[in-house]
Formats: C-alpha cells, structure tokens, sequence
C-alpha cells in the first residue's frame, strides 16, 4: 500500500488537497477529523483515552487497508513536534511491516495567509478550528509548523500559489 501523508499546521489547504489527490487517484481518504469527530462523541478531546483511541484506530485503519490490498491511502494530520513522533514512528512501523510505502507532504504558509484561510465557511463542516484568536494559541502552545525531522519531507509552501498549483506540485511528489 502507498500512503500519502499530508501535514501542516491548521488552516493550511491539508484537506482541500487531500480530497483533489483522492480524486486523481482513486485512493481513498483518512483525513484527521473523521476519526476526530468520531472519539469526541465518547472520549473528552484531549484526554489520555482520547490519544491512545485516536492513534489506535488510525493505525489499524491503515493496517486493515494495507493488508486488504488498498492499493493507496491518503491521510491528514496536524503534526505537533515532540509530542507526535512515537505516533509517526508506529505509522512508519505499520507501514512497512506490511510492504507499504509512505510519502510524506508538508504543507506551509506564511502566519498571515493562516489567518486569513482560519475563518473559511468550509471548514466548519468539520469542527475545524475556525478562528483567528484559536489559531494563534495553538501556534502559541505547541510546534505544529516544523518538519518531522527523521523522514524525507516533500515541503510545498502555499502561500502565494494556487489550489491547482499545490496539487499540481503535490502530485509530482508523490510517485512511488
């Protein structure tokens, strides 16, 4: 199994092209808050259970796919330094282990375009954060905008290019 794994801080376009790539490749689509939204109807969001829940069902989803012979995958994620790299290791793990690859894609932006995409209509649909202020104190609290520094990144910056242009680039990239 191939999986595409994008990442970036919130806000960043993860989703839109995420959801462009699934098209083109007829991969399906594990993206951060359908498994978010599923554990906050019955686990408080940020709780010890929550975390050990939610990285539990993402790798065996992606163990499940990979063993029933999902040819590829694509997942979102927000990545957090330090306090996400046990989960990236058992993602690298779980992979492998079943004859998979990985691609990893970070996605960037400047502070200002951020705050400028944080409060679009479309990412209420998903109990996104969604406003400036939220924004600014999950940046404030906690590293989401470094690389994971012990896998090979593929870093697109979104700036001041289009939606097209990212998938695009993206799509270049990803080639196994």
């Amino acid at each position: 199994m191939k999986l595409i794994f994008i990442y970036g801080p919130p806000a960043v376009g993860k989703l839109t092209i995420a959801q462009a790539i699934s098209e083109t490749t007829g991969y399906p689509l594990l993206h951060n808050h359908l498994t978010v939204d599923l554990l906050i109807k019955i686990l408080p969001f940020g709780s010890p259970e929550f975390h050990t829940a939610l990285e539990k069902i993402r790798l065996d989803i992606i163990e499940a796919a990979a063993q029933a012979s999902v040819p590829g995958l694509i997942m979102t994620f927000v990545y957090e330094k330090g306090v996400d790299d046990q989960f990236i290791q058992k993602l690298l793990q779980t992979v492998t282990n079943n004859n998979g690859e990985i691609r990893f894609i970070q996605l960037t932006a400047s502070l200002e375009t951020l705050k400028a995409r944080v409060a679009n209509e479309s990412r209420l649909n998903h109990r996104k954060l969604n406003s400036v202020e939220k924004l600014e104190k999950a940046l404030a609290q906690s590293d989401l905008i470094s690389s994971i520094d012990f896998v090979q990144n593929e870093i697109i910056d979104t700036t001041n290019i289009t939606e097209t242009e990212v998938i695009s680039k993206t799509m270049k990239r990803i080639s196994f």
